[in-house]
């Protein structure tokens, strides 16, 4: 079964006819599509009888789609192949035949009136109406009543509307696939400790930090005092963690479960408390293409944050104890390096003398490390 449609190069008054627009009697259109609120019903609801039917049944006349479309639903939810009826096939539709009268979802999945501006389209709602006929059966509404310009919806059409509608609400009708990563930072260090940590996952890449530019009062705050809360705050991502503190030779893991086959960015951040102004980090690495079982080892960037001269004094690294000043409003960098950079490690009283910190407390490239593995 095939959507026929029409060009949306329609003279107007067809597009705005396809809508379910008519006259009022002074050549001005008005739109007869509304949505109304109601208690939420069953999912199982919205798709009727007249819909199960599609599933075993190649086809269906319009006048049949017409005549069933408000039966009552006797079909439970889980007999819809969600295999052949995608939130992507719907959305291929809506976009093509729909938007022109109903617009684009926003975020809350509402969409406004569109170029012929029909009512707004509530993806939330659960009642539908259409010239005093009301349906709660998202799909054989959408079948009967809201046909393409020009052209008919089938129930193959009707049903991949409704699985992308219903798609971008908190009651879907086919829930999306998950995927589970765990995520562990490893200190394989001979004497530094990482603070409590940041894991935060997201669909997009984050910023927390840039080498050569300032580092941002959240990372200031995580590279001085290692409380991280700052930096989940202003970057929560889709899922985040935090992290018990790490000492050296411990891991330290975290579960997430998140869409599959979405792009997925990983960000991890945390402060070795045995140094001024250090950050431990990776930063949106994309680990959406791992396969279950799978799993990838990620060195560490070690970062400086410039945001306090590194002293290696019991006065101004926190790890020391409770005489450590942690977190200071004013910068102190006193090279006047008031950057992001990679960190040049700690020197320690082996080669500093007013350092209080010793050869155990140094650190290099690999003795951070984060691993990721897909569990599901």
């Amino acid at each position: 079964m095939n959507l026929r449609t029409l060009s949306l190069t329609l003279a107007s008054a067809v597009a705005l006819a396809a809508c379910g627009s008519s006259s009022n009697g002074n050549g001005t259109a008005s739109s007869s599509m509304t949505t109304e609120s109601s208690s939420q019903t069953s999912v199982s609801s919205v798709v009727s009888s007249s819909m199960s039917s599609v599933i075993s049944s190649a086809s269906m006349s319009s006048s049949s789609m017409m005549s069933s479309s408000m039966s009552s639903s006797s079909e439970p939810a889980n007999a819809l192949d969600c295999d052949l009826y995608t939130a992507a096939k719907g959305q291929a539709i809506y976009e093509k035949d729909c938007a022109f009268c109903h617009q684009l979802f926003d975020d809350d999945g509402i969409a406004i009136g569109g170029v012929a501006n029909a009512d707004p389209f509530d993806a939330n709602a659960t009642s539908y109406v259409y010239n005093g006929n009301t349906s709660t059966d998202l799909a054989a509404f959408i079948s009967a009543y809201m046909p393409p310009p020009g052209g008919t919806c089938d129930e193959d059409c009707g049903i991949n509307l409704a699985v992308y509608i219903k798609s971008l609400t908190d009651t879907p009708l086919c829930a999306a696939a998950m995927a589970e990563y765990s995520v562990s930072l490893i200190n394989a260090s001979a004497g530094q400790k990482l603070s409590p940590a940041a894991v935060i996952l997201n669909s997009e890449p984050l910023n927390l930090w840039t080498i050569g530019a300032p580092a941002t009062k959240a990372l200031e705050m995580l590279a001085e005092s290692g409380s991280p809360q700052m930096l989940l705050d202003e970057n929560p991502g889709l899922a985040n963690a935090t992290l018990a503190l790490t000492s050296q030779g411990e891991i330290n893991t975290a579960t997430f479960e998140m869409m599959a086959g979405k792009p997925t960015f990983l960000s991890v951040a945390s402060m070795p408390i045995l140094t001024n102004d250090a950050v431990v980090s990776i930063q949106n690495v994309a680990i959406d293409g791992l396969a279950v079982g799978h799993s990838m080892m990620i060195d560490a960037y070690i970062l400086d944050a410039g945001t306090e001269a590194n002293t290696e004094t019991k006065e101004t690294v926190p790890g020391l104890g409770v005489t450590g000043a942690g977190y200071a409003a004013e910068r102190n960098e006193l090279t006047g390096n008031d950057q992001v950079t990679l960190h040049p490690g700690v020197v320690s009283n082996a080669e500093l003398s007013s350092s209080d910190l010793s050869e155990m407390h140094r650190f290099d490239s690999g003795s951070f490390k984060v691993k990721v593995t897909r569990t599901q």
